[in-house]
């Protein structure tokens, strides 16, 4: 196996991490992580994470991101929208 240089692997997980990780935004605030995890699954995009921007009291900002496990379910999804 051959060494990898540190920023080498940095920049290769941050080209990893921007093909899976999708921005969304303009949901309404009383969305849970739950919710569009369950819209997700419904619509076999199985296999994400969901995170909810929010402020200091906890409220959701509307915006969020959504990780999946998988670049071709990512691309599945951007195509689907």
């Amino acid at each position: 196996m051959k060494a990898v240089k540190k920023d080498e692997r940095k920049k290769q997980l941050v080209k990893e991490s921007v093909r899976k990780n999708i921005y969304i935004k303009n949901f309404h605030p009383s969305l849970k992580e739950s919710d569009i995890e369950s819209l997700l699954e419904e619509n076999k995009f199985v296999g994400s994470k969901v995170t909810i921007s929010r402020d200091d009291k906890g409220n959701s900002k509307g915006f969020g991101f959504v990780y999946f496990f998988s670049q071709d379910t990512a691309m599945s999804f951007v195509k689907a929208c």
